[in-house]
């Protein structure tokens, strides 16, 4: 039978063993992020490119960025990144900025653009959204 000590130091031994292993986990997904070239990461149109990249510039002046994803879903900009948590409040202001502006910009040109929902949640210029819905 372990005393209440013995018992404290195990859990705690194992509550040490799992924080290093999910830091270990955590290094290697950053680090298989990091290897890949941008362009795999990003699965939307042209025109939201331009503000990604700015998002990314400015995001990394505050911390060692990792994009992870960039990708559209239900009309909108779809961020998926690992920061410094002394970075996190300061990039996720960055983050919803840019997916305010993605709200306002064509995904297929870069124009201004309106969230369309005939068919698909898709942000799109007046040029783009002709036909939509109407298959």
């Amino acid at each position: 039978m372990l005393t209440g000590d013995e018992r404290a130091s195990r859990q705690k031994q194992t509550l040490d063993r799992i924080a290093e292993n999910r830091q270990r986990h955590l290094e290697a997904l950053i680090e298989a992020a990091r290897s890949q070239p941008i362009t795999d990461k990003i699965s939307c149109g042209a025109g939201w490119i331009p503000i990604i990249i700015k998002f990314f510039r400015a995001a990394d002046k505050h911390s060692d960025l990792v994009l992870i994803s960039a990708s559209e879903k239900w009309g909108l900009l779809d961020l998926n990144y690992h920061v410094d948590p002394s970075a996190v409040e300061a990039v996720r202001a960055l983050a919803q900025a840019a997916i305010d502006e993605t709200s306002r910009t064509c995904e297929t040109c870069g124009a201004d653009g309106n969230l369309r929902t005939e068919g698909w949640r898709k942000t799109l210029c007046d040029h783009h959204a002709l036909g939509r819905g109407k298959e």
